[in-house]
């Protein structure tokens, strides 16, 4: 396992911008298998009508436009395609004088004989030849006499890109590899996409195909190049990661050609985020108007990008350890109060896998964390500082987890949530995004079971800032039992709430609560776990985020804790299960009875309790509007 850091980057404050792929469209333009040429009229007036609101800024076709290539002569099929494409190019409706900037692939199936690259192309580069792009700011060339291997330019948020578009070749014409290398050097200075119709197969690592091996292994020496696009593998999608030289190149797969009516018109968005460093990856149908979300987020899923000024990774050691062992290498001479990032590539000699990036901040000169921000968690002396909600009656108890007092809970005479808030905050002024605060509390019950568990909210103002945090719950028992949630903050200057909540087993369900605490954790050493993901908009934007019902674990692999974090767009209930791979249950995650529509999260692993040992788990997110599953892995 080697290990690759870097003092972190500075973000930038660009707009987010839109890259979208358009998979194999073969079956829309012959009117095959169910599809028809309106489909892929339906994907690129949607793409004309949302450029301006996701800001698009480039289209990549991925190849097998048409099913039958050259056609014996007849055109019909490339006409189909000429009067989709040309939607993107209208200068009246897309407001941009030379249109959308885009390029195509072309695969096996625009090619006679079917996958021969020495065969020809003769009606591909009659309709979308050189002849069509030339004069066009975005088109920069092509290779040989005809346009099948060609690259397109784009800027978007004060960056510049290329993206070169290779032809499908099973035997990788090596003179093709030189000239792609050529231009990747020519254009060091922008950031490097390359677009072939197949480089890898299905699944996470999917493995190169020969051709994609070629691309790799050519072109993986220029450190701009970051990522690469295909198709035409029928199991729609896959993507791999890997990392030469300390920068990370990601594959990614989206072919949808198999599935009803010729794809239904399903397409890749990748929306990149410059003030997050990420690349968000969703899969959309214009024609259902739907997007996927799949368990195992093979159609949803972040990529991380440095999109700001950080410096380049350097390698910080290298550990070889048996397969489920420990890891680690030590990293000298950080400096206080600074952010790095992190990431290890592990390796069996053969294969390779690219875990994701990390973020911590090293502790300042003398750090240390804050004493207990809450008043009155030790009700020696009273319960002032704490309210009620859902009908719950307050008192002082007779007992105590330390000392002899603590805050005694009645809920209602019914089996509603009740519990306590503390008041006004807990947190009046967080210390900076980024920050980690430790909400903690004991509790226990007589003789009831019902469930108990903590509540984060952070708001900005009257504005809740992204969804509540949730920590994992427990039964009440007799005996103390203790609540823990380490929360990261969104946003600089908001203030942190806590409440306790009691999902009760029966009426008029009383329970205790004793040292309640919330401290400002102190900054982790290196290795840590300081996640360098976006925050997650405000239950406001929720359909301007264009999200849906979704659940992923973040981050996976997961090393020490992270989350589950799920959007419902229906209000209603929410149960979270954890299980290992033998099926067994090990945690419930969250059991609420009712949540807003939005984005949520629950925590998994240290921040809730135990660390939890190496191996993969599965969790099952069941809602209002369905169930969810998904997989990650832990690696400790």
């Amino acid at each position: 396992m080697t290990y690759y850091g870097r003092v972190a980057g500075g973000t930038s404050a660009q707009p987010d911008f839109t890259l979208i792929g358009l998979p194999d469209t073969q079956y829309y333009t012959s009117g095959l298998n169910g599809g028809t040429p309106a489909m892929f009229d339906t994907q690129t007036s949607w793409i004309v009508s949302n450029r301006a609101s996701r800001n698009i800024a480039a289209v990549v076709h991925l190849g097998d436009c048409v099913e039958n290539g050259d056609n014996g002569g007849n055109p019909i099929e490339w006409q189909r395609g000429d009067h989709s494409m040309s939607i993107i190019e209208d200068p009246s409706t897309t407001l941009l004088a030379q249109g959308i900037p885009y390029g195509m692939c072309v695969g096996n199936h625009d090619q006679t004989p079917n996958g021969d690259a020495s065969g020809t192309t003769t009606l591909y580069n009659q309709y979308f030849g050189s002849a069509r792009f030339s004069g066009r700011a975005y088109y920069g060339g092509h290779y040989g006499s005809n346009n099948d291997n060609h690259y397109e330019l784009f800027s978007a948020s004060g960056m510049d890109f290329i993206i070169v578009f290779i032809e499908f070749d099973p035997t990788a014409n090596p003179a093709v590899l030189s000239w792609a290398d050529n231009v990747l050097t020519t254009y060091s200075n922008r950031r490097a996409i390359v677009a072939s119709h197949y480089l890898i197969d299905a699944g996470n690592p999917g493995p190169f195909g020969t051709q994609g091996q070629a691309i790799y292994n050519a072109l993986k020496g220029h450190a701009n190049l970051f990522l690469m696009l295909c198709g035409h593998v029928v199991t729609p999608e896959g993507r791999r990661a890997d990392t030469f030289n300390g920068h990370t190149i990601y594959t990614c797969l989206s072919d949808y050609q198999e599935r009803p009516h010729g794809g239904d018109g399903w397409l890749r968005i990748y929306e990149f985020s410059p003030a997050h460093s990420v690349i968000r990856v969703r899969t959309y149908s214009p024609t259902l108007n739907l997007f996927e979300a799949d368990a195992d987020s093979s159609s949803q899923f972040t990529l991380p990008y440095d999109m700001g000024a950080g410096s380049a990774f350097q390698a910080l050691g290298t550990a070889s350890v048996a397969s489920g062992a420990n890891a680690s290498v030590t990293w000298p001479n950080l400096a206080a109060g600074t952010a790095y990032d992190w990431y290890a590539v592990v390796s069996d000699g053969t294969k390779s896998t690219t875990g994701p990036t990390w973020r911590f901040t090293t502790a300042a000169s003398g750090g240390g964390g804050s004493g207990n921000l809450v008043a009155n968690g030790g009700f020696e002396s009273g319960i002032s500082g704490w309210t009620g909600y859902g009908s719950a009656f307050l008192t002082q108890g007779t007992e105590g987890h330390t000392g002899t007092r603590s805050l005694s809970l009645k809920g209602p005479s019914a089996t509603t949530d009740f519990g306590c808030d503390d008041t006004p905050n807990a947190v009046t002024t967080v210390a900076k995004n980024g920050a980690i605060y430790r909400f903690s509390a004991w509790v226990k019950s007589p003789a009831n079971k019902g469930k108990v568990g903590l509540k984060v909210f952070e708001s900005l103002g009257s504005t809740q800032q992204g969804g509540t945090a949730n920590s994992p719950q427990v039964t009440l028992t007799s005996s103390w039992q203790q609540l823990s949630y380490d929360y990261t903050v969104r946003t600089a200057g908001t203030t942190l709430s806590l409440r306790i909540n009691d999902h009760p087993a029966a009426k008029s369900e009383t329970f205790l609560v004793d040292d309640v605490s919330v401290t400002l954790v102190s900054a982790p050493a290196a290795g840590a776990t300081l996640a360098g993901a976006e925050a997650p908009p405000a239950v406001s934007d929720l359909a301007s985020a264009g999200l849906t019902f979704s659940a992923v674990v973040a981050p996976n692999p997961l090393l020490r804790d992270g989350v589950l974090d799920f959007t419902i767009t229906r209000a209603g209930f929410a149960r979270a299960d954890l299980f290992d791979a033998s099926g067994r249950r090990v945690q419930k995650l969250m059991d609420e009875p009712s949540l807003p529509a939005g984005r949520h999260q629950t925590a998994i692993g240290a921040r809730g309790g135990e660390p939890l040992p190496s191996g993969m788990y599965f969790y099952r997110l069941e809602t209002a509007e369905g169930s969810l599953h998904g997989r990650f892995v832990v690696i400790q």
